[in-house]
């Protein structure tokens, strides 16, 4: 069994599936052994065969809730906020440490950024000229 039983079904499941599958899934443990095999294969059948029907469809439009729009962030660490509430407690954890060495990355790149800027507008040191350079002296 899960650890959470609350997890709700992503916009993928919601589209392969329906409440009538689902009503079948929640039957199972109610059912002989032999005939939660035969019921799990049918469910997951009926699945893939919606699954293949929508993949064969010129429109797709079906399967566009799935995409992100354009201007929706696209990186691995919203890929990682995604997925973590479907994990399980110590995955959720093991994303969470992800994330964070991410964003410390990110932070130490800018860190890097910000302080190689300033070296790059500087004059070079005094000590690149062997002798110093007075105005009228030439």
């Amino acid at each position: 069994m899960p650890e959470d039983p609350t997890i709700k079904l992503t916009d993928f499941d919601c589209i392969v599936g329906d409440h009538h599958l689902q009503m079948l899934k929640a039957a199972l443990p109610y059912l002989q052994v032999s005939q939660q095999r035969f019921l799990s294969f049918s469910i997951k059948f009926q699945e893939l065969q919606h699954t293949m029907s929508l993949l064969h469809n010129e429109d797709n439009a079906a399967l566009g809730i799935c995409s992100l729009p354009e201007e929706a962030p696209h990186s691995t660490l919203d890929m990682l906020e995604a997925i973590k509430p479907y994990g399980s407690t110590d995955e959720q954890s093991f994303i969470d440490l992800i994330c964070n060495f991410i964003r410390g990355s990110r932070i130490g790149a800018q860190y890097q950024e910000m302080t190689a800027i300033p070296s790059r507008r500087q004059p070079p040191p005094a000590a690149s000229q062997p002798f110093p350079v007075f105005p009228g002296n030439n």
